[in-house]
C-alpha cells in the first residue's frame, strides 16, 4: 500500500492512499468464504450452494462488502503508519475502483495544529479601570433597599404600579382556554414586567373583589402558538399589598451585614465590593486584548472539528441562559442549537486559539499550579464568601470544581507571566465613556466583512 501525506488548510491532513488490486481480490474472497454458509438458493442445501452461483446471486453486495471493508482497513492503516492522530472521522473522497486496477481515493482528517509561539512579548497594552463614582455606591444601595422591601396587605385600595397583588385569571382565544393562559392565587408586582405590559396596566386601577376582562396581543416573537394572537383575560383581584421600602440609615446596614456598624460601613463596603468588580472587568478586558494580540502575531489554523465543538457549546448556554432569563424553551421561538451554533463560529476560533496559545505557553515555560497555590486560593475564595475552609474545599470537590479552579489559577499565572514580559499601563476612566467604547467595538466587530474573518482563520 502507497501512502502520500500532505498538509493542507485549517489543519488537515490529505492523505492519498493506493492499495494493490490483489489487496482488493483477496478481501473479496473473504467476503465469499463469510457468505457461503448462510446462503438459501433454490436446488440447494443452506451453504451448499457452488461458490459460482453465489458469487452470481449476490455479486453487488460482495462487491460493495469487500470494497467498503477493505478501504476502512487500508485508512486505519494509513493514519497508523504515518503516525496521525485524528481528531474526528476521517472522511474518504474521490475513490477510484476499477477492475484489476489499484484502488486509489484521498482521505481528510483534522489534526491538533503544530504551534510556535515565538511573538509574546515587547508589546504595550493599557488597563483600562473603570472608575467608581458616588452615585454608583448609590445606586446599589437603592438596589439594596428595593430587594429589602416587604409587601403589607391594605384593604380598599386601588391597584397602583409597584403593588404586588394576588389574582386569578382565566385567559380565552376566540372563546377557548389555551395552555398556561389561567392560574388561581398569583402574585405578580405590577410593573415587573413579568406579563404582558397590557396586562399589568389592565390591573391598575382595580380594588379587592373586583372582576375586570383585559384583551392582549401577543407579540410576533412570542411563543408560536400564541404569537400575533388576541386573547382576554378575565382577572379577578383578590388581595393588594402595598411596597414597604426600608429607610437607608444605621439599621438597615446592620440588617444588610452584621459587620457594618453605621451606614458609613455599608458605604464603604459597597463601594469596595465596586472596586474589586471594576478590577476583575478591567483585568478581564486586558487578557482579552493581550489574547487578540498574539492571535495577531502567532497566526495559526485551526480544526473546524474543534472550532465546531465550540460553537455548539457556546449555542447551549445561550439557549440554557435564555430558558433561565425568560421561562420560555427556545424551541417554541424557532431556536434551536443547529440554527444559531454558526452566530458562534468566530467566537469559538477564538476560544480555542486563545486556549492553545496559553497551553503552549504553559508548556514553554514550565508554568505550573501547585498544591500550595491551590490551598491558598481555597482559603482566599472561602474569606470571601465568609465559608469554613474546609467545608468549602468540600463543596467544590463535590461540585467537580476543583479543575475549573485549577485552570482559572493557571490562567492568572500565564497572564502574570505575560504581564512581566510586556508594558501594563493602567488608566482610570468613566465607566460610562468606557460602555460606550466597548458598544462601538463590538458593532465593528459586527460588521467586519466577511473576506476578513476569513484571512484572520474566525470564519
Amino acid at each position: 500500500m502507497k501512502v502520500e501525506v500532505k498538509d493542507v488548510e485549517n489543519s488537515q491532513k490529505e492523505l492519498t492512499v493506493e492499495v494493490p488490486a490483489e489487496k482488493y481480490n483477496e478481501r473479496f474472497e473473504a467476503e465469499v468464504k463469510k457468505l457461503a454458509p448462510t446462503v438459501k438458493i433454490p436446488g440447494f442445501r443452506k451453504g451448499k450452494a457452488p461458490k459460482n452461483i453465489i458469487i452470481r446471486e449476490h455479486n453487488h453486495k460482495l462487491r460493495v462488502n469487500a470494497l467498503e471493508n477493505l478501504i476502512n482497513d487500508s485508512v486505519y492503516e494509513a493514519i497508523t503508519s504515518e503516525g496521525i492522530n485524528p481528531l474526528n472521522t476521517p472522511v474518504i473522497k474521490d475513490v477510484n475502483f476499477e477492475e484489476n486496477e489499484p484502488i486509489k481515493f484521498k482521505v481528510y482528517v483534522d489534526v491538533f495544529p503544530e504551534v510556535n509561539i515565538e511573538n509574546y512579548k515587547g508589546y504595550s497594552f493599557e488597563k483600562e479601570i473603570a472608575e467608581v463614582r458616588e452615585n454608583d455606591v448609590e445606586k446599589v444601595l437603592e438596589d439594596l433597599r428595593e430587594k429589602n422591601s416587604s409587601f403589607e396587605p391594605v384593604e380598599d385600595k386601588a391597584v397602583e404600579k409597584d403593588d404586588m397583588v394576588v389574582i386569578d385569571f382565566v385567559g380565552t382565544i376566540d372563546g377557548e382556554k389555551f395552555e398556561g393562559g389561567s392560574a388561581n392565587d398569583y402574585s405578580i408586582v405590577v410593573g415587573s414586567n413579568t406579563f404582558l405590559e397590557d396586562f399589568e396596566d389592565g390591573l391598575i386601577g382595580m380594588k379587592p373583589g373586583e372582576t375586570k376582562n383585559i384583551k392582549v396581543t401577543f407579540p410576533e416573537n412570542y411563543a408560536k402558538d400564541l404569537a400575533g394572537k388576541e386573547a382576554n383575560f378575565e382577572v379577578t383581584l383578590k388581595e393588594v399589598k402595598q411596597k414597604d421600602v426600608p429607610e437607608l440609615n444605621d439599621d438597615f446596614a446592620k440588617d444588610i451585614d452584621e459587620n457594618c456598624e453605621t451606614l458609613d460601613d455599608l458605604k464603604k463596603l459597597v463601594r469596595e465590593d465596586l472596586e474589586k468588580e471594576a478590577a476583575q472587568m478591567a483585568k478581564d478586558r486586558l487578557y482579552d486584548k493581550i489574547i487578540e494580540k498574539l492571535i495577531e502575531e502567532n497566526p495559526f489554523e485551526v480544526p473546524e472539528t474543534i472550532v465546531d465543538e465550540q460553537a455548539g457549546r457556546l449555542a447551549d448556554q445561550t439557549l440554557q441562559q435564555y430558558m433561565y432569563m425568560y421561562g420560555v424553551n427556545p424551541e417554541q421561538l424557532g431556536l434551536n442549537k443547529d440554527n444559531i451554533k454558526d452566530e458562534f463560529k468566530a467566537r469559538a476560533a477564538t476560544q480555542v486559539k486563545s486556549a492553545i496559545i496559553l497551553n503552549k505557553l504553559a508548556e514553554m515555560h514550565s508554568i505550573e499550579v501547585s498544591e500550595e497555590e491551590m490551598e491558598n486560593k481555597i482559603e482566599e475564595l472561602a474569606e470571601e464568601m465568609k465559608k469554613d475552609v474546609e467545608e468549602y474545599k468540600k463543596e467544590i470537590e463535590q461540585q467537580g470544581g476543583k479543575e475549573s479552579l485549577k485552570n482559572n489559577i493557571m490562567t492568572d499565572k500565564i497572564f502574570d507571566f505575560l504581564g512581566e514580559h510586556n508594558e501594563i499601563a493602567e488608566k482610570y476612566v468613566d465607566p460610562d465613556e468606557l460602555a460606550e467604547k466597548q458598544k462601538a467595538e463590538e458593532a465593528a466587530e459586527q460588521e467586519e466583512p466577511e473576506e476578513n474573518k476569513e484571512k484572520s482563520g474566525e470564519e
